[in-house]
């Protein structure tokens, strides 16, 4: 009888185990679709001991914001409004605010292999010291795939492009005017952990260079007392940079809090 009732308890902690996993693994596709119709509160900060120029170490903080606006309407869209505020602190106890960026990514349709968007971008001079921050107000448009379809098992595939340019601002800082692309590789492993790639390829058309970066997130979703997390860790380094300064070693840390749909 006690194996029975050993054997029925083993059956509901494993059914109950297998559930939680299940909920996790679907979480981690959606806290790293950047289409995903999801409130989140997202701290991250960008640490860098070395740089090609710089003799002091530099933290780099960004809170963002994501306001989903769902198209429930039929022919309507959605709308994921972006909100990023940045910082810098540094070992020489230099401490400031730097520029925001805001971005409506507008996605007019979904398909069974994932979705498309497009929208405006802009950068707001909002720096407290000009060492921190363009010092321009840039205006530019972004335009996105994303691709996860569930035939691709583990696997998520997304990409970001996006050009800014310099519209006002100091006339003593150089322009803005440069495009991005932002490819993102995820392989979602078991129980809310996944690793990704999106490191941030730029070129910039005022000083005719170019920087490629890379990395590797290790990251994990969690399910704590209701409310749903998204921790990572991400390594970083430069492989080419025509730029005078580019990071050497960084690692950034993220936060991320993930509010109901």
């Amino acid at each position: 009888m006690i194996r029975i009732l050993l054997f029925l308890l083993f059956l509901s902690f494993s059914n109950q185990l297998i559930a939680q996993n299940s909920e996790l693994d679907s979480l981690s596709r959606k806290a790293t679709d950047p289409t995903a119709i999801m409130w989140q509160l997202q701290l991250e900060d960008f640490w860098e001991p070395l740089t090609s120029t710089d003799d002091f170490s530099k933290n780099q903080f960004r809170v963002r914001i994501v306001l989903p606006l769902s198209g429930k309407n039929k022919g309507s869209w959605d709308h994921l409004i972006r909100v990023t505020f940045k910082g810098l602190n540094t070992t020489q106890n230099t401490f400031g605010l730097g520029d925001t960026e805001v971005f409506d990514m507008i996605i007019p349709k979904r398909y069974s292999w994932g979705a498309w968007s497009l929208g405006p971008l802009a950068y707001l001079p909002t720096a407290t010291n000009s060492n921190f921050g363009s010092g321009k107000f840039s205006l530019g448009l972004a335009a996105g795939l994303s691709f996860n379809n569930p035939s691709m098992g583990r696997w998520q595939v997304d990409f970001l492009l996006e050009y800014l340019h310099s519209v006002a601002g100091d006339m003593n800082k150089s322009d803005a005017n440069q495009v991005q692309l932002q490819p993102s590789i995820t392989y979602h492993l078991n129980q809310g952990f996944y690793l990704e790639t999106e490191p941030v390829f730029a070129y910039s058309f005022e000083h005719s260079s170019v920087t490629l970066p890379i990395n590797l997130r290790f990251g994990k979703v969690w399910i704590i007392n209701g409310q749903k997390y998204n921790t990572y860790i991400e390594p970083e380094t430069t492989m080419y940079s025509q730029e005078s300064t580019y990071t050497i070693a960084g690692f950034r840390f993220g936060l991320r809090f993930l509010f109901k749909e």
